[in-house]
């Protein structure tokens, strides 16, 4: 490249530890050669707000950003938005903390205690990041992190990572940052006493104290695995929430390596939740984790209160959420109104939501609603056609609810009225039951068609089916179905209709009850007497 021009920008220069720097005029250059900082003027002649030197950040101060010697060190102050006066309590002086105190503020890689994910054993590097970290012994700080980061990659995990109260952990992601387990006699991670020493001295499950117990726990965006050595081993949980309180777990993936064939791992659980007397755990946030390859998604078999399982995925597993399996013997109701929302369950062997019987009588007040259950029940057939399958959902405990939930199985049944396929009931136990959304069948004139089937349980049920009928002319009749079902020892059915006339123009309607009691179920139909197809629209809710 030819050169045209060269033009020479004159810069002040000198030695600033032996001369100082002078102030400069507005937009001249300064070079301090034996510092190597560079400095440019600024004038209030000029507009500026002071007269000064402003130094201008070169190489050498990103070389040197945490050296002692840098104007950035911890002798150094950081006012939050300096020069706004938003941290001048007098409107004049700014306050000012140092850069060190600034930086330690924020979150904390785990790389800063040594190298992980390298294909090595992380578990000491992880607990004695976390005892230095979150630990509250009067030998340690006091919580003095934020959270601690994991990086991308996996961390191999040989025995329990132990985490006390206000432990918050984050990964990059699901499938980013991976905890491999490669013991079966550990979990990945169990909440401990906070008055614990740390090192190799945790206080454990059951000897949590109330005053210290492992509350605001904070565990997101890692996947948890087992490692597929283990395959034909019983395993303990991945997560253990001992005695803990407003814990959260969030987008984070469980994954174990049951099969329906080959059922290991009978104990193995996503997150196991415990509590002792009256230490026990309450206000447990899980959202947004999946949980796969698992004997049990969550379980419980202790007294806890208030569990909110949301917007998860349970995959091939034995059964999703598990409550008094049995329950243990220092409870004495077991889990008690948990919220199950939002949440997909997809190849389940036997029920997707399970809730044990309890020593007393006291109700649990357990909600399932929103829910999606398909190929729930039906052992190793991954369909609605098993003839030795189970509920979709059980409840042993009283006064429990399911609102709105979505059951694959109601839906192929509806979608195979006539046939004799048999139906597994969709809840077992005593509940009930407000099926998912408005239904609507037309029926031609002069013909007879399904409504509506429904199982034929150990349990007598009581039916409401409220329902429009219409046809070519406005609303004609609007009413309810009151029916009772027999258990399948006696599968007895009643109807009675309650309606109105909207309209002059009735809409006949003659309403009949088939039981096959092979197939365990009884399905309401209804023949249009009219002379134009007749809509019926209805909704039904049912009593266990």
């Amino acid at each position: 490249m030819a050169v045209v021009e060269i033009a020479r920008i004159q810069v002040r220069r000198g030695q600033e530890n032996q001369t100082g720097v002078p102030q400069l005029a507005s937009g001249e250059f300064g070079w301090a050669v034996d510092t190597e900082r560079l400095y440019i003027g600024l004038s209030r002649e000029d507009g500026g707000a002071r007269n000064d030197n402003v130094e201008i950040l070169t190489e050498n101060h990103l070389r040197n950003f945490f050296s002692t010697l840098s104007p950035l060190a911890s002798t150094a102050s950081y006012v939050y938005r300096v020069g706004t006066l938003i941290t001048a309590q007098d409107n004049i002086n700014e306050y000012e903390r140092s850069i060190q105190d600034r930086l330690d503020e924020l979150d904390v890689n785990i790389e800063n205690f040594g190298s992980v994910a390298q294909g090595g054993d992380d578990t000491a590097v992880l607990q004695y990041a976390i005892d230095n970290l979150f630990l509250n012994a009067a030998t340690l700080p006091g919580n003095p992190a934020r959270t601690l980061v994991l990086p991308t990659g996996t961390l191999k995990i040989s025995e329990s990572i132990y985490i006390p109260k206000n432990t918050r952990i984050v990964g990059q992601g699901p499938g980013k940052t991976k905890l491999l387990i490669t013991s079966t006699g550990s979990h990945a991670l169990q909440t401990v006493d906070s008055t614990s020493a740390g090192g190799v001295s945790f206080i454990t499950f059951p000897s949590i104290n109330s005053n210290t117990k492992p509350d605001y726990v904070h565990i997101e965006g890692l996947t948890i695995e087992v490692d597929s050595s283990l395959v034909t081993t019983e395993a303990l949980s991945l997560i253990s929430l001992d005695c803990a309180s407003n814990a959260i777990v969030r987008d984070v993936n469980f994954k174990g390596y049951y099969t329906v064939t080959s059922p290991a791992n009978k104990n193995n659980a996503g997150i196991d939740i415990r509590g002792s007397a009256s230490v026990t755990s309450e206000n447990i946030f899980v959202d947004n984790c999946t949980f796969e390859g698992l004997y049990y998604g969550v379980k419980s078999n202790h007294d806890i209160l208030n569990p909110q399982i949301h917007n998860c995925k349970f995959n091939d597993l034995n059964r999703g959420i598990v409550f008094n399996d049995p329950i243990d013997p220092i409870a004495s109701i077991g889990p008690r109104f948990c919220r199950i929302t939002n949440n997909r369950f997809k190849n389940i062997a036997q029920q997707a939501i399970y809730a044990g019987a309890s020593i007393s009588t006291t109700s649990t007040n357990h909600l399932s609603m929103y829910n999606q259950f398909i190929n729930v029940g039906n052992n190793i057939v991954w369909g609605e056609l098993s003839t030795t399958g189970t509920s979709v959902i059980k409840f042993e405990s009283e006064e429990n609810i399911s609102i709105h939930d979505y059951f694959n199985r109601h839906e192929v049944q509806y979608s195979n009225a006539g046939t004799t396929l048999k139906y597994n009931s969709l809840i077992e136990g005593n509940a009930d039951i407000i099926l998912s959304n408005n239904r609507s069948v037309v029926i031609p004139a002069g013909l007879t068609k399904c409504v509506l089937r429904i199982a034929i349980t150990d349990y007598e049920q009581y039916m409401v089916i409220k329902y429009n009928a219409s046809s070519v002319l406005p609303v004609s009749r609007s009413g309810s179905l009151d029916i009772n079902i027999g258990r399948d020892t006696d599968p007895t059915v009643s109807i009675t209709d309650n309606y109105n006339y909207v309209s002059a123009a009735e809409g006949s309607i003659t309403w009949e009850t088939i039981v096959d009691s092979t197939n365990k179920w009884v399905e309401l139909r209804a023949t249009n007497d009219d002379g134009d197809p007749l809509t019926i629209e209805h909704k039904t809710t049912l009593m266990v």
